[in-house]
């Protein structure tokens, strides 16, 4: 129940984040074309912001830390399943006879 009206508050974060973003792509075309109109100022004002986050969008990420999937297997998983393995090995000799 708690994890279900956290995830609604999330969608509805969301989804008002997509309107405010929508809302200032479109009062960033409203304030060009007043420049354009008004100003007789062509410059799209916003073009050096959009140059640099693309810049930084394209730059390569140095990750530090593990990789989240590595090769090496968890030691208490590899543990655990050599456990199982022996345990699911048919006991053989005396052994077999213990009481």
């Amino acid at each position: 129940l708690a994890m279900q009206k956290l995830y609604q508050t999330f969608v509805a974060l969301a989804a008002q984040l997509q309107s405010i973003h929508e809302n200032v792509k479109m009062l960033k075309e409203q304030y060009l074309g007043y420049r354009k109109i008004v100003l007789g100022d062509a410059t799209d004002v916003f073009e050096a912001r959009r140059a640099e986050n693309k810049k930084w969008q394209s730059a390569p990420r140095i990750t530090t830390g593990p990789t989240p999937f590595s090769n090496v297997p968890n030691a208490a998983a590899a543990a655990m399943a050599a456990t199982l393995t022996q345990q699911q090995q048919p006991a053989t000799g005396l052994n077999a006879f213990k009481l």
